[in-house]
Parts: structure tokens; sequence; C-alpha cells
């Protein structure tokens, strides 16, 4: 029963996987925010200079270190069995690591096309406060920032879960598809190749979504 099956796995991995999206997304944007609003500053220049390094440093490297880590005597006897340290958060962290970075570099591109247009500056002479005026730069950048998230999303998923499932030796979807790939258990293979395939799809009507809500003059019909 290959939906049977598919789901299970699918379940394993969506546990590290969604913390891990939604902490990527929400300090991705923050920190993109943040280093175009306070760009000059050495505070800006840190968060920059560790979000590139995070996106250069490969996945299974870290997951080496943090396996070394969690085997070290004095690590190995507070933690005990670990299981929801090498299963879940690790993982989730991994995973937060490689989307933090290209998403923060996502962000910080799309709003510096728009902190330097006309309605950035009248509304810094109006007085609004800091966060209104990135809120205000972050709505005109989310469908560009939120489209190039869903292409990253599903390279994510395609190389990082199956590196992260390897290492960690965790039961899920990567697991899986690469045990069928072995095998060459065309259902199973077709199976876990569907679910990335629906994960696109709905990631881009999501993407389509927030780009017209963010934004009016993307939605269709409205030429009058």
């Amino acid at each position: 029963p290959v939906t049977a099956l598919v789901a299970a796995r699918l379940e394993r991995t969506l546990r590290y996987a969604l913390p891990g999206f939604l902490v990527a997304v929400v300090l991705g944007v923050a920190g993109g925010v943040y280093t175009t609003a306070r760009n000059g500053t050495r505070r800006a220049a840190s968060v920059r200079i560790g979000g590139y390094l995070l996106f250069g440093v490969p996945n299974f490297w870290l997951a080496a270190v943090c396996l070394w880590a969690v085997t070290l005597p004095g690590v190995a006897d507070r933690i005990g069995n670990g299981w929801w340290l090498t299963k879940l958060v690790i993982p989730a962290a991994l995973l937060a690591t490689t989307l933090f970075a290209s998403q923060l570099a996502y962000t910080r591109s799309e709003t510096r096309e728009v902190v330097g247009a006309d309605f950035v500056r009248y509304l810094h002479a109006k007085g609004l406060p800091g966060w209104q005026v990135a809120a205000r730069v972050l709505r005109n950048a989310a469908g560009p920032v939120a489209a190039l998230f869903v292409t990253d999303l599903l390279a994510v998923l395609v190389l990082a879960v199956y590196v992260i499932e390897f290492a960690f030796d965790i039961p899920g979807l990567g697991r899986l598809s690469y045990r069928a790939a072995i095998e060459r258990d065309m259902p199973l293979l077709l199976g876990t190749a569907v679910v990335i395939v629906v994960i696109g799809a709905v990631g881009n009507i999501v993407s389509d979504a927030v780009a017209a809500a963010a934004d009016p003059r993307t939605r269709e019909g409205d030429d009058g």
C-alpha cells in the first residue's frame, strides 16, 4: 500500500521540516529587512556575513559535526537517549540554516530595490516609526520573496532532506524515496515523487496568493 506508507513516512519528515521552515522564514525575512534598514552598521554586516557563511557551509558537514558533538562523553551523559535532539531539534536546525541563509539573501535583495522608492522617503518624511516603514517595504517585496522561497523549498526537499534523514537515520520520506530508488520499486518511487510535485503546486498557488494580497497590481482581471 504505497499511499499508507508514504503518508506515514511523510509525517516523520514533517515533524522536523515544518519547524525548520517556520524558523527559517521568520528569521530570514526579519534578518533581510533588518540588514536593509540598518545598512552600513556593524550589526547588519554581522547578520549578513553570518547568513552568507551558513549558505556556503554544506549540510552534510554540519550534520557530521552535530553527530560528533552529541557523541562526546559529557554531552552523551547529559542528554541520555537524546532521540528528541537527533531526530527533531538538530534536523530542524540544519534545515533552517540552509533556508534562513537563502531567505535572508532574497529578502535583502528585493527590499533594497524598494527602500529607495519615493513612497519610502514620503513615509520617513511623515515621521512613521521604522517598523511601520519596514512593513510597507516588505509588503511590496513579498511577491518575489515568496516565489523564490517556493523554489528554494523544492530544492531543499529534493536534496537536504535526503542528507539529513540518511545522516540521522530518520525513517522519513527521504529515506523511503532513497530505498525505493535502490530497490527499483517504481510504484513507491512515483508515490514519493508525487508528494514533491503536490508540494510544489501548492507552494506556487500560495506564492501567487501572497503576491496578489501584497500587491493588487498583480491580480488578474483588474485591467478594467
